[in-house]
């Protein structure tokens, strides 16, 4: 099986972030390498300094294509057959302006060709390439999208969610306190509404300005992707926070499976659109009342109690989030 992978850079796995995508496409990449062919396609970034050395570190018999000069030639002149012959094309979009572009009309010369094609996350894609891929007369629903949505407007499209990575899997263990890891990503609001307290510890990429005055809870260091599960197994428990942007729709993140990968339970914004569909209510929360009294609960209840908790959750979460094999559900269009 011959596999594309275009995106704008690589963050490999010492990526000094804790980048949810990152996270993501490890696991998957690393399926998609059994008794495959992976063909990277895209200009390396600025703040990743080393890109081959993640090819050689991470996955040493990948193929990688470095398209940057080429984005500087028209879309007229440049050379498509150049590309590898693929099956399936992964398409990462955070590209924009004229590297947006030129990635539609790489998608075009491979959607032409019947390329199975999977663009990560229904946002990205109607922000950035929807336009642009009408100009070849796409069919948008003919694309996969691999998404946190808890619900899509268009029911045409065919979606898969983010897969639940059981490789990743620690065993359950009642930490304490509450931990929450991510960027600030115009999250700001939420945090201070669900994590002003002492007993939270925030792990990420923080500006130390006046906001961090406002707010009760620790901001820690950063930490590598890699990090992600081993850190949150130390704490009793997270709360899935997301842009309100996003949680008017229903935009969820990858932490949402990797709290429950790490053996730790998972709270969640009450004002996320339909979190209940993949969250029971009881572990729902709006303020910062609510946090203090769930705090209060589950530092009560016994090791096997909380040990009890977390598999009832993973069990609800791998409803929607379980496959044994993501490929062969993308080739076979096994759609949730």
């Amino acid at each position: 099986m011959e596999i594309g992978w275009l995106c704008y850079g690589f963050i490999h796995q010492d990526f000094i972030a804790a980048d949810g995508a990152a996270n993501i496409r490890i696991p998957i990449i690393n399926k998609l390498l059994n008794n495959n062919n992976i063909y990277f396609l895209g200009p390396k970034r600025k703040q990743e300094h080393n890109q081959i050395q993640f090819i050689d570190n991470y996955h040493s018999f990948c193929k990688f294509y470095d398209i940057q000069n080429s984005v500087k030639e028209t879309m007229i002149n440049y050379k498509f057959d150049n590309l590898p012959k693929l099956d399936v094309l992964f398409v990462e979009t955070n590209a924009m302006g004229l590297i947006s572009s030129f990635f539609a009309s790489i998608i075009n010369y491979y959607y032409q060709k019947n390329t199975k094609i999977l663009i990560w996350d229904e946002d990205n894609l109607y922000s950035n390439f929807k336009s642009k891929l009408k100009i070849f007369n796409i069919d948008i629903n003919d694309i996969l999208i691999l998404t946190p949505y808890s619900t899509i407007k268009n029911k045409k499209q065919k979606i898969i969610y983010y897969p639940y990575n059981f490789d990743n899997e620690l065993p359950i263990k009642k930490g304490e306190n509450i931990v929450y890891v991510g960027n600030d990503y115009r999250r700001r609001n939420n945090l201070k509404r669900l994590y002003d307290i002492e007993e939270a510890d925030i792990y990420g990429k923080w500006k130390n300005d006046e906001f961090n005055s406002t707010v009760k809870c620790n901001f820690k260091h950063q930490i590598k992707p890699l990090e992600v599960h081993k850190t949150l197994n130390k704490y009793l428990f997270s709360i899935q926070i997301v842009r309100s942007d996003y949680a008017k729709i229903g935009l969820m993140t990858q932490r949402m499976n990797e709290v429950l990968e790490s053996g730790t339970l998972l709270l969640a914004d009450k004002r996320i659109k339909d979190i209940n569909k993949f969250i029971d209510e009881k572990y729902l929360v709006e303020n910062m009342a609510d946090v203090r009294n769930k705090l209060d609960f589950f530092k009560n209840i016994d090791e096997h109690e909380y040990i009890r908790l977390v598999i009832e959750q993973r069990k609800k979460i791998k409803e929607y989030f379980k496959y044994d094999d993501i490929l062969n559900v993308i080739l076979d269009e096994q759609i949730r």
